[in-house]
Protein backbone atom coordinates (compact mmCIF):
# COMPACT_ATOMS: atom_id res chain seq x y z
CA UNK A 1 0.00 0.00 0.00
CA UNK A 2 1.03 3.60 -0.45
CA UNK A 3 -0.35 7.00 0.37
CA UNK A 4 -1.84 7.30 -3.10
CA UNK A 5 -4.28 4.48 -2.36
CA UNK A 6 -5.66 6.51 0.53
CA UNK A 7 -5.56 9.95 -1.06
CA UNK A 8 -9.02 11.46 -1.46
CA UNK A 9 -9.34 13.75 -4.47
CA UNK A 10 -12.72 15.07 -3.40
CA UNK A 11 -13.31 18.43 -1.74
CA UNK A 12 -12.29 18.24 1.95
CA UNK A 13 -15.00 18.69 4.54
CA UNK A 14 -13.20 21.79 5.83
CA UNK A 15 -13.80 23.41 2.44
CA UNK A 16 -17.42 22.30 2.13
CA UNK A 17 -17.05 18.73 0.86
CA UNK A 18 -18.16 15.44 2.37
CA UNK A 19 -16.40 14.25 5.54
CA UNK A 20 -14.20 11.19 5.35
CA UNK A 21 -16.17 9.69 8.20
CA UNK A 22 -19.57 10.27 9.76
CA UNK A 23 -19.70 7.31 12.17
CA UNK A 24 -17.79 8.00 15.43
CA UNK A 25 -14.45 6.31 15.80
CA UNK A 26 -14.14 3.91 18.75
CA UNK A 27 -11.78 6.18 20.66
CA UNK A 28 -14.02 7.82 23.27
CA UNK A 29 -14.08 7.26 27.01
CA UNK A 30 -17.59 5.82 26.78
CA UNK A 31 -16.17 2.32 26.59
CA UNK A 32 -16.19 1.99 22.81
CA UNK A 33 -13.22 0.19 21.39
CA UNK A 34 -12.23 -1.76 24.49
CA UNK A 35 -12.36 -5.55 24.70
CA UNK A 36 -14.53 -5.81 27.79
CA UNK A 37 -17.04 -8.62 27.59
CA UNK A 38 -18.44 -11.81 29.13
CA UNK A 39 -15.04 -12.89 30.46
CA UNK A 40 -14.65 -9.75 32.57
CA UNK A 41 -18.32 -9.85 33.58
CA UNK A 42 -18.00 -13.38 34.90
CA UNK A 43 -14.80 -12.54 36.75
CA UNK A 44 -16.55 -9.67 38.54
CA UNK A 45 -19.52 -11.87 39.35
CA UNK A 46 -17.17 -14.49 40.80
CA UNK A 47 -15.68 -11.88 43.15
CA UNK A 48 -19.16 -10.80 44.24
CA UNK A 49 -20.16 -14.41 44.87
CA UNK A 50 -17.08 -14.90 47.05
CA UNK A 51 -18.17 -11.83 49.02
CA UNK A 52 -14.69 -10.41 49.62
CA UNK A 53 -14.12 -7.16 47.73
CA UNK A 54 -10.90 -6.10 49.45
CA UNK A 55 -7.64 -7.81 48.56
CA UNK A 56 -7.30 -9.25 52.06
CA UNK A 57 -8.97 -12.64 51.87
CA UNK A 58 -9.47 -12.33 48.13
CA UNK A 59 -7.59 -14.00 45.29
CA UNK A 60 -7.74 -11.68 42.25
CA UNK A 61 -5.17 -9.08 43.37
CA UNK A 62 -2.63 -11.75 44.29
CA UNK A 63 -3.23 -13.52 40.97
CA UNK A 64 -2.81 -10.27 39.01
CA UNK A 65 0.48 -9.51 40.74
CA UNK A 66 1.84 -12.98 40.02
CA UNK A 67 0.73 -12.91 36.38
CA UNK A 68 2.14 -9.41 35.73
CA UNK A 69 5.50 -10.33 37.24
CA UNK A 70 5.62 -13.54 35.21
CA UNK A 71 4.84 -11.74 31.96
CA UNK A 72 7.59 -9.16 32.52
CA UNK A 73 10.04 -11.75 33.87
CA UNK A 74 10.55 -9.95 37.19
CA UNK A 75 10.37 -11.31 40.76
CA UNK A 76 7.60 -9.09 42.08
CA UNK A 77 4.71 -6.86 41.03
CA UNK A 78 2.48 -4.84 43.34
CA UNK A 79 -1.07 -3.81 42.39
CA UNK A 80 -2.22 -0.36 43.53
CA UNK A 81 -5.21 1.90 43.04
CA UNK A 82 -3.99 4.07 40.13
CA UNK A 83 -1.04 4.93 37.94
CA UNK A 84 -0.48 8.14 39.89
CA UNK A 85 -0.49 6.09 43.12
CA UNK A 86 2.13 3.76 41.63
CA UNK A 87 4.44 6.71 40.96
CA UNK A 88 3.86 8.22 44.40
CA UNK A 89 4.64 4.89 46.07
CA UNK A 90 7.75 4.48 43.92
CA UNK A 91 9.17 7.89 44.72
CA UNK A 92 8.33 7.63 48.42
CA UNK A 93 10.03 4.22 48.55
CA UNK A 94 13.32 5.80 47.47
CA UNK A 95 13.35 7.78 50.74
CA UNK A 96 15.07 10.78 49.16
CA UNK A 97 15.74 13.87 51.24
CA UNK A 98 12.81 16.32 51.03
CA UNK A 99 13.49 18.94 48.39
CA UNK A 100 15.65 16.61 46.27
CA UNK A 101 15.26 16.99 42.52
CA UNK A 102 13.66 14.53 40.13
CA UNK A 103 14.59 15.02 36.48
CA UNK A 104 11.66 14.22 34.24
CA UNK A 105 9.98 15.12 30.96
CA UNK A 106 7.71 18.09 30.22
CA UNK A 107 5.60 15.90 27.91
CA UNK A 108 3.58 13.58 30.11
CA UNK A 109 0.38 13.33 32.09
CA UNK A 110 0.13 15.58 35.13
CA UNK A 111 -0.01 12.44 37.28
CA UNK A 112 3.75 12.07 36.80
CA UNK A 113 4.35 15.53 38.25
CA UNK A 114 1.73 15.16 40.99
CA UNK A 115 3.58 12.11 42.32
CA UNK A 116 6.88 14.00 42.44
CA UNK A 117 5.36 16.96 44.27
CA UNK A 118 3.37 14.81 46.72
CA UNK A 119 6.59 13.01 47.64
CA UNK A 120 8.03 16.45 48.58
CA UNK A 121 10.47 16.31 45.70
CA UNK A 122 11.11 19.06 43.16
CA UNK A 123 10.46 18.43 39.46
CA UNK A 124 13.22 19.50 37.09
CA UNK A 125 12.54 19.23 33.38
CA UNK A 126 14.87 17.85 30.74
CA UNK A 127 14.34 18.59 27.07
CA UNK A 128 13.33 15.86 24.64
CA UNK A 129 14.59 14.42 21.39
CA UNK A 130 12.88 16.30 18.53
CA UNK A 131 12.00 13.01 16.83
CA UNK A 132 10.45 11.12 19.74
CA UNK A 133 9.26 13.64 22.32
CA UNK A 134 11.12 11.64 25.00
CA UNK A 135 14.09 12.56 27.17
CA UNK A 136 17.55 11.24 26.35
CA UNK A 137 20.70 10.59 28.35
CA UNK A 138 22.16 13.83 27.00
CA UNK A 139 19.18 16.00 27.92
CA UNK A 140 18.79 14.37 31.34
CA UNK A 141 22.48 14.74 32.20
CA UNK A 142 22.34 18.41 31.20
CA UNK A 143 19.49 18.93 33.70
CA UNK A 144 21.12 17.10 36.62
CA UNK A 145 22.63 18.91 39.60
CA UNK A 146 24.16 17.96 42.92
CA UNK A 147 20.61 17.80 44.33
CA UNK A 148 19.33 15.27 41.77
CA UNK A 149 18.00 12.17 43.49
CA UNK A 150 16.15 10.40 40.69
CA UNK A 151 15.49 10.31 36.96
CA UNK A 152 11.90 9.71 35.84
CA UNK A 153 11.53 9.09 32.08
CA UNK A 154 8.15 8.39 30.46
CA UNK A 155 7.61 5.88 27.66
CA UNK A 156 5.49 7.91 25.23
CA UNK A 157 2.67 6.76 22.91
CA UNK A 158 3.65 3.08 23.32
CA UNK A 159 7.27 3.46 22.26
CA UNK A 160 10.29 2.67 24.44
CA UNK A 161 12.36 5.42 26.01
CA UNK A 162 16.11 4.91 26.28
CA UNK A 163 15.82 3.47 29.76
CA UNK A 164 18.71 1.01 29.56
CA UNK A 165 21.06 3.92 28.82
CA UNK A 166 19.35 6.05 31.47
CA UNK A 167 19.86 3.27 34.02
CA UNK A 168 23.57 3.30 33.24
CA UNK A 169 23.61 7.07 33.72
CA UNK A 170 21.70 6.77 37.00
CA UNK A 171 24.11 4.14 38.32
CA UNK A 172 27.13 6.20 37.27
CA UNK A 173 25.78 9.29 39.04
CA UNK A 174 24.56 7.48 42.15
CA UNK A 175 20.87 8.31 41.65
CA UNK A 176 17.75 6.23 41.08
CA UNK A 177 15.81 5.48 37.91
CA UNK A 178 12.01 5.33 38.10
CA UNK A 179 10.26 4.34 34.86
CA UNK A 180 6.78 5.56 33.97
CA UNK A 181 5.72 2.79 31.59
CA UNK A 182 2.00 3.60 31.77
CA UNK A 183 1.73 4.03 27.99
CA UNK A 184 3.93 1.09 27.02
CA UNK A 185 2.55 -2.13 28.46
CA UNK A 186 4.75 -4.96 27.13
CA UNK A 187 6.45 -2.79 24.54
CA UNK A 188 10.06 -3.83 24.13
CA UNK A 189 13.28 -3.07 22.33
CA UNK A 190 16.64 -4.79 22.11
CA UNK A 191 17.28 -4.02 25.77
CA UNK A 192 14.09 -5.68 27.05
CA UNK A 193 10.58 -4.74 28.15
CA UNK A 194 9.60 -1.22 29.07
CA UNK A 195 9.43 -1.14 32.85
CA UNK A 196 12.28 -3.58 33.53
CA UNK A 197 15.25 -1.22 33.76
CA UNK A 198 14.28 1.04 36.63
CA UNK A 199 15.10 0.62 40.29
CA UNK A 200 11.32 0.96 40.41
CA UNK A 201 8.92 1.00 37.45
CA UNK A 202 5.28 2.02 37.26
CA UNK A 203 2.27 1.21 35.11
CA UNK A 204 -1.23 2.67 34.88
CA UNK A 205 -4.30 0.49 34.26
CA UNK A 206 -6.55 3.48 33.53
CA UNK A 207 -9.37 3.28 30.96
CA UNK A 208 -7.26 4.03 27.87
CA UNK A 209 -4.27 1.85 28.70
CA UNK A 210 -3.48 -1.44 26.94
CA UNK A 211 -4.39 -3.47 30.03
CA UNK A 212 -7.20 -1.64 31.81
CA UNK A 213 -9.54 -1.93 34.75
CA UNK A 214 -10.77 1.67 34.61
CA UNK A 215 -8.40 2.85 37.34
CA UNK A 216 -5.44 0.94 38.74
CA UNK A 217 -1.68 0.65 38.73
CA UNK A 218 1.27 -1.72 39.02
CA UNK A 219 4.62 -1.16 40.75
CA UNK A 220 7.66 -3.27 39.87
CA UNK A 221 10.46 -2.72 42.38
CA UNK A 222 13.95 -4.14 42.72
CA UNK A 223 15.20 -5.90 45.84
CA UNK A 224 14.89 -3.86 49.01
CA UNK A 225 12.44 -1.44 47.44
CA UNK A 226 9.73 -4.06 47.01
CA UNK A 227 8.99 -4.36 50.72
CA UNK A 228 8.97 -0.57 51.06
CA UNK A 229 6.40 -0.24 48.28
CA UNK A 230 4.26 -2.89 50.01
CA UNK A 231 4.40 -0.92 53.25
CA UNK A 232 3.67 2.40 51.60
CA UNK A 233 0.54 1.21 49.77
CA UNK A 234 -0.90 -0.49 52.87
CA UNK A 235 -0.81 2.26 55.51
CA UNK A 236 2.67 1.32 56.65
CA UNK A 237 2.29 -2.30 57.68
CA UNK A 238 2.73 -5.72 56.15
CA UNK A 239 -0.42 -7.72 56.67
CA UNK A 240 0.11 -11.32 57.74
CA UNK A 241 3.80 -10.81 58.54
CA UNK A 242 5.39 -11.38 61.92
CA UNK A 243 4.87 -8.51 64.31
CA UNK A 244 1.28 -7.73 63.31
CA UNK A 245 0.44 -4.07 62.94
CA UNK A 246 3.85 -2.82 63.98
CA UNK A 247 3.69 0.17 61.58
CA UNK A 248 7.40 0.53 60.85
CA UNK A 249 6.64 3.51 58.60
CA UNK A 250 3.83 5.88 57.64
CA UNK A 251 2.04 4.83 54.47
CA UNK A 252 -1.13 5.47 52.51
CA UNK A 253 -4.08 3.36 51.46
CA UNK A 254 -3.36 2.71 47.79
CA UNK A 255 -4.62 -0.88 47.76
CA UNK A 256 -6.27 -2.24 44.64
CA UNK A 257 -9.71 -3.81 45.29
CA UNK A 258 -10.62 -7.29 44.12
CA UNK A 259 -13.19 -6.08 41.54
CA UNK A 260 -10.58 -4.00 39.72
CA UNK A 261 -8.04 -6.81 39.84
CA UNK A 262 -10.54 -9.31 38.41
CA UNK A 263 -11.04 -7.12 35.34
CA UNK A 264 -7.33 -6.38 34.98
CA UNK A 265 -6.45 -10.07 35.21
CA UNK A 266 -8.81 -10.87 32.34
CA UNK A 267 -7.36 -8.00 30.33
CA UNK A 268 -3.83 -9.22 31.01
CA UNK A 269 -4.81 -12.63 29.68
CA UNK A 270 -5.94 -10.93 26.46
CA UNK A 271 -2.99 -8.53 26.21
CA UNK A 272 -1.42 -10.39 23.28
CA UNK A 273 -4.64 -10.07 21.28
CA UNK A 274 -5.16 -6.44 22.33
CA UNK A 275 -1.65 -5.46 21.28
CA UNK A 276 -1.89 -7.38 17.99
CA UNK A 277 -5.09 -5.54 17.08
CA UNK A 278 -3.58 -2.17 17.93
CA UNK A 279 -0.48 -2.90 15.89
CA UNK A 280 -2.43 -4.20 12.89
CA UNK A 281 -4.53 -1.05 12.49
CA UNK A 282 -1.65 1.29 13.37
CA UNK A 283 0.41 -0.25 10.56
CA UNK A 284 -2.22 0.87 8.03
CA UNK A 285 -1.66 4.52 8.92
CA UNK A 286 2.12 4.13 8.92
CA UNK A 287 2.03 2.61 5.44
CA UNK A 288 -0.20 5.39 4.13
CA UNK A 289 1.86 8.26 5.53
CA UNK A 290 5.43 6.96 5.50
CA UNK A 291 6.42 8.78 2.30
CA UNK A 292 4.20 11.84 2.67
CA UNK A 293 6.33 15.01 2.40
CA UNK A 294 6.24 17.21 5.47
CA UNK A 295 4.43 14.61 7.59
CA UNK A 296 6.07 12.59 10.37
CA UNK A 297 4.39 9.66 12.11
CA UNK A 298 5.75 7.90 15.19
CA UNK A 299 7.24 4.58 14.09
CA UNK A 300 9.36 1.85 15.64
CA UNK A 301 13.13 1.75 15.63
CA UNK A 302 14.93 -1.45 14.56
CA UNK A 303 14.43 -4.09 17.23
CA UNK A 304 11.54 -2.25 18.85
CA UNK A 305 7.98 -3.53 19.18
CA UNK A 306 5.45 -0.97 20.40
CA UNK A 307 2.03 -1.65 21.89
CA UNK A 308 0.75 1.73 20.57
CA UNK A 309 -1.18 3.65 23.17
CA UNK A 310 -1.67 6.63 20.85
CA UNK A 311 -1.01 7.80 17.31
CA UNK A 312 1.16 10.92 17.10
CA UNK A 313 1.47 12.74 13.78
CA UNK A 314 3.70 15.78 13.33
CA UNK A 315 3.77 18.49 10.71
CA UNK A 316 7.00 20.41 11.48
CA UNK A 317 5.91 23.53 9.60
CA UNK A 318 3.01 23.99 12.05
CA UNK A 319 5.37 24.86 14.90
CA UNK A 320 5.82 28.35 13.49
CA UNK A 321 2.34 28.77 11.98
CA UNK A 322 -0.32 28.70 14.70
CA UNK A 323 -3.15 29.69 12.37
CA UNK A 324 -2.27 26.86 10.00
CA UNK A 325 -2.15 24.46 12.97
CA UNK A 326 -5.61 25.61 14.04
CA UNK A 327 -6.89 24.96 10.52
CA UNK A 328 -5.37 21.45 10.51
CA UNK A 329 -7.26 20.72 13.72
CA UNK A 330 -10.50 22.01 12.18
CA UNK A 331 -9.92 19.85 9.08
CA UNK A 332 -9.43 16.68 11.11
CA UNK A 333 -12.49 17.42 13.25
CA UNK A 334 -14.59 18.18 10.17
CA UNK A 335 -13.58 14.82 8.69
CA UNK A 336 -14.72 12.99 11.83
CA UNK A 337 -11.24 12.17 13.12
CA UNK A 338 -10.87 13.74 16.60
CA UNK A 339 -7.14 14.39 16.87
CA UNK A 340 -6.10 16.79 19.63
CA UNK A 341 -3.23 19.26 19.19
CA UNK A 342 -0.05 18.64 21.17
CA UNK A 343 -0.22 16.26 24.09
CA UNK A 344 -2.81 17.30 26.68
CA UNK A 345 -2.48 20.74 25.14
CA UNK A 346 0.29 22.52 23.30
CA UNK A 347 2.20 23.80 26.36
CA UNK A 348 4.74 21.80 28.37
CA UNK A 349 3.78 20.95 31.93
CA UNK A 350 6.23 23.40 33.48
CA UNK A 351 4.03 26.22 32.11
CA UNK A 352 0.89 24.83 33.80
CA UNK A 353 -0.76 27.08 36.38
CA UNK A 354 0.06 24.67 39.21
CA UNK A 355 3.80 24.75 38.54
CA UNK A 356 3.88 28.45 37.77
CA UNK A 357 2.40 29.01 41.25
CA UNK A 358 4.82 26.46 42.73
CA UNK A 359 2.43 24.99 45.24
CA UNK A 360 1.07 28.33 46.40
CA UNK A 361 -2.43 26.92 46.85
CA UNK A 362 -3.06 24.01 49.21
CA UNK A 363 0.59 23.09 49.84
CA UNK A 364 2.02 26.37 51.19
CA UNK A 365 4.83 26.35 48.68
CA UNK A 366 5.93 22.76 49.28
CA UNK A 367 8.12 21.15 48.05
CA UNK A 368 9.83 24.18 46.53
CA UNK A 369 10.31 25.82 49.95
CA UNK A 370 12.51 22.85 50.86
CA UNK A 371 14.96 23.73 48.08
CA UNK A 372 17.64 26.40 48.70
CA UNK A 373 17.37 27.67 45.12
CA UNK A 374 14.06 26.38 43.72
CA UNK A 375 13.82 26.25 39.93
CA UNK A 376 11.78 28.85 38.11
CA UNK A 377 9.89 27.40 35.15
CA UNK A 378 9.98 29.67 32.10
CA UNK A 379 8.95 29.55 28.43
CA UNK A 380 11.89 28.31 26.40
CA UNK A 381 13.28 26.03 29.11
CA UNK A 382 12.86 22.98 26.83
CA UNK A 383 12.74 24.32 23.26
CA UNK A 384 12.54 20.94 21.55
CA UNK A 385 9.62 19.90 23.76
CA UNK A 386 7.79 23.16 23.10
CA UNK A 387 8.26 22.79 19.35
CA UNK A 388 7.26 19.11 19.43
CA UNK A 389 3.96 20.04 21.07
CA UNK A 390 3.21 22.84 18.59
CA UNK A 391 3.69 20.57 15.58
CA UNK A 392 1.96 17.43 16.92
CA UNK A 393 -1.54 15.97 16.80
CA UNK A 394 -2.45 12.94 18.90
CA UNK A 395 -5.27 10.40 18.74
CA UNK A 396 -5.76 7.75 21.44
CA UNK A 397 -5.44 4.30 19.91
CA UNK A 398 -7.14 1.08 20.96
CA UNK A 399 -7.92 -2.43 19.86
CA UNK A 400 -11.40 -1.45 18.62
CA UNK A 401 -9.95 0.53 15.72
CA UNK A 402 -10.16 -1.71 12.67
CA UNK A 403 -7.96 -1.53 9.57
CA UNK A 404 -10.92 0.11 7.79
CA UNK A 405 -11.14 2.71 10.55
CA UNK A 406 -7.39 3.25 10.20
CA UNK A 407 -7.81 3.78 6.45
CA UNK A 408 -10.32 6.56 7.16
CA UNK A 409 -7.90 8.11 9.62
CA UNK A 410 -5.16 7.99 6.99
CA UNK A 411 -7.40 9.68 4.41
CA UNK A 412 -8.24 12.47 6.81
CA UNK A 413 -4.55 12.96 7.67
CA UNK A 414 -3.46 13.03 4.04
CA UNK A 415 -5.82 15.85 3.19
CA UNK A 416 -5.59 17.82 6.44
CA UNK A 417 -2.55 19.95 5.60
CA UNK A 418 -3.53 20.79 1.98
CA UNK A 419 -7.05 21.65 3.16
CA UNK A 420 -5.67 23.81 5.95
CA UNK A 421 -3.44 25.70 3.52
CA UNK A 422 -6.39 26.41 1.24
CA UNK A 423 -8.52 27.38 4.22
CA UNK A 424 -6.02 29.89 5.62
CA UNK A 425 -5.33 31.35 2.18
CA UNK A 426 -8.62 33.29 2.41
CA UNK A 427 -8.75 36.59 4.27
CA UNK A 428 -11.38 35.45 6.81
CA UNK A 429 -9.87 34.76 10.28
CA UNK A 430 -10.03 31.11 11.39
CA UNK A 431 -11.96 31.91 14.56
CA UNK A 432 -14.85 33.51 12.70
CA UNK A 433 -15.58 30.55 10.43
CA UNK A 434 -18.07 27.84 11.27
Amino acid sequence: MSGELFRDTGLPALLGGEPVRTAPLPVAYNGSGRLFGPQEEEAVRAVLRRGTLTRWGGTAVDALERAWAERLGVPHALAVSSGTASLHVALAALDLAPGSEVVTTPITDMGTIIAIVQANLVPVFADVAPETGMVTCETVEAAMTARTGAILPVHLFGRCADTAELRALADARGVYLVEDASQAHFSYDREGFAGTHGHISCFSLQQSKVVSCGEGGIVVAEGRFHERTELLQNKGWLRGRQGGRAYPMVGLNYRMPELSAAVALCQLGRATEIIARRRRSYAVVVEALKNEPGTVIATERPGERASWWALCVRWPELADEPELAAAVEKSLQADGVPFAPGYIGTSPLYLSAALQRRGAEGRHGLPWTLHPEPPVYRPGDCPHAERFLRESFVLNWNEGITPDDAADIARALLRALPAARAFTASAVPVGSRP
